[in-house]
């Protein structure tokens, strides 16, 4: 293939293509890429893999769906997080003194 036709069409698939990411869904290749494989990558990227014939551009409805796994997946990291952190409580030592009183744990 010739180069200059090569990135021609690259840029013309740019063209088409809004923002500045674009989800893309995976084809199978020979070199062991799996079909169906939803992505998010840059413009130029999925301009190539088009070209390429390694994946297609995701439709709306598929873009939505990437889109909200991805939310769900991004909550769930964030609350594991959470259930994660130490709560650590500060108050003065007199206030400390006080608590040992109440519980009988003085010395």
């Amino acid at each position: 293939m010739d180069l200059k036709d090569y990135y021609g069409k690259i840029r013309e698939k740019m063209d088409e293509l809004s923002g500045d990411y674009v989800v893309v869904v995976s084809k199978s290749t020979t070199d062991g890429g799996r079909a169906g494989v939803l992505t998010e990558v840059t413009k130029f990227v999925a301009a190539k893999m088009f070209v390429d014939g390694r994946a297609e551009i995701a439709t709306a409805e598929q873009t939505a769906e990437y889109y909200k796994e991805l939310r769900v997946a991004h909550e769930e990291v964030k609350a594991e997080e959470e259930r994660g952190k130490a709560v650590v409580d500060l108050f003065s030592k007199a206030g400390f003194e006080a608590l040992k009183k109440t519980f009988g744990l003085v010395e």
